[in-house]
């Protein structure tokens, strides 16, 4: 998985909305992480959900 390191050093997660991606693949080069892969759906009344 992207984000994770098993060396015995804690463990990272980076995740990430649709809002500002530019933003997020920054702020994770600066972590050194990579953003895990998201999906996320918008239903007709207006709630979304993100898996």
């Amino acid at each position: 998985m992207t984000g994770i390191k098993t060396t015995g050093e804690k463990k990272l997660m980076f995740f990430s909305g649709r809002a500002h991606p530019e933003l997020a693949e920054e702020v994770a080069h600066q972590l050194g992480v990579g953003i895990v892969p998201t999906k996320a759906f918008d239903f007709a009344n207006g709630e979304i959900y993100v898996r």
